[in-house]
């Protein structure tokens, strides 16, 4: 009986998917126009985003070519992480919807972040990470924002790519 009932609820969560995206379809977060690809960005913005081309293979920082895979002060460094990535420039409208999300509540603006974060690592094929973790907040912030914006990302990126999610395995000790 229990299958039977996951299946029924497999259904009708579907079912409400498309009642959902029939009643609030997606609109580009950027110039309101109708969003495509599954996300809330029109196809011209999601093209016009500051994609960076190379990157260091240990710390993500944009790089001119792809001649040197890993930056000079990764070079001369041991860092305790395998690798970092980061699919977007810090500019415009990435800046813009960053800044939403971390001090204005803007969650749908996290979520676009996340998805596009997602889409960097289905299409680069980047291997699926053990673990997520994100970045703690102190306390005093915790409570000034009411929520850890790294948190809400890696819960919506392990969610899709079914790995683990640590969030209390590191914690901020001091407030920056």
């Amino acid at each position: 009986m229990r299958i039977k009932s996951t299946i029924f609820n497999s259904h009708l969560k579907k079912a409400g998917n498309v009642v959902n995206k029939l009643i609030y379809p997606r609109v580009c977060l950027q110039c309101e126009a109708q969003g495509e690809q599954g996300i809330d960005l029109c196809l011209r913005c999601y093209e016009n985003l500051p994609w960076i081309k190379f990157a260091c293979k240990k710390c993500a920082l944009p790089l001119k070519s792809d001649h040197a895979k890993v930056c000079g002060y990764c070079s001369n460094r041991n860092n305790y992480f395998d690798h970092a990535i980061a699919p977007l420039q810090f500019e415009g409208f990435v800046r813009e919807a960053i800044y939403a999300f971390k001090f204005n509540q803007k969650l749908n603006q996290g979520k676009l972040l996340a998805q596009l974060l997602i889409r960097h690592i289905e299409t680069t094929q980047i291997e699926t990470p053990d673990v997520i973790i994100p970045v703690p907040l102190h306390k005093k912030r915790l409570r000034k924002r009411g929520y850890n914006q790294a948190l809400e990302i890696a819960r919506i990126i392990s969610k899709h790519l079914d790995c683990n999610l640590s969030y209390q395995s590191i914690y901020r000790n001091r407030e920056r």
